[in-house]
């Protein structure tokens, strides 16, 4: 099969315990919140995008039925997962380590600043001790 028709058509595997599909809108979610800095949640979205991905390896297990008949003569068997499959796992990979990348580098940039007022004698607000803005 070519990638544009699993693309559109693969969320009818839904009817065949076949969840790989779902990954697609998961992997914009994830990637939805890491553009709103969201980097916890698009760690963990991101996670479940992946896991999502690794359940289509269940294919080459099982056969699957040909056409819309289901007819036991006619199935599918896959004998091993191709460069398309790798590059799409690597996509899907791509969200949770940038979120676990931007997420550590967020952590250390707060904790830079905390330690700067700190330094500085500024309290949480910004103004040195006994003294602030009117």
């Amino acid at each position: 099969m070519w990638g544009m028709t699993l693309l559109l058509t693969g969320w009818l595997g839904v009817f065949l315990m076949q969840g790989g599909w779902f990954a697609n809108p998961l992997l914009l979610l994830t990637l939805t919140l890491l553009l709103m800095g969201r980097y916890r949640g698009a760690y963990w979205t991101g996670v479940v995008t992946v896991l999502f991905g690794l359940s289509t390896l269940s294919w080459y297990l099982y056969s699957i039925p040909a056409d819309e008949g289901g007819s036991p003569d006619r199935q599918l068997e896959l004998l091993h997962p191709t460069f398309g499959y790798f590059f799409w796992m690597g996509s899907l990979l791509v969200g949770p380590a940038s979120a676990a990348i931007l997420g550590r580098k967020e952590a250390a940039r707060k904790n830079d600043d905390a330690a700067l007022q700190g330094a500085m004698g500024l309290g949480a607000g910004g103004d040195p001790p006994g003294q602030s803005r009117l």
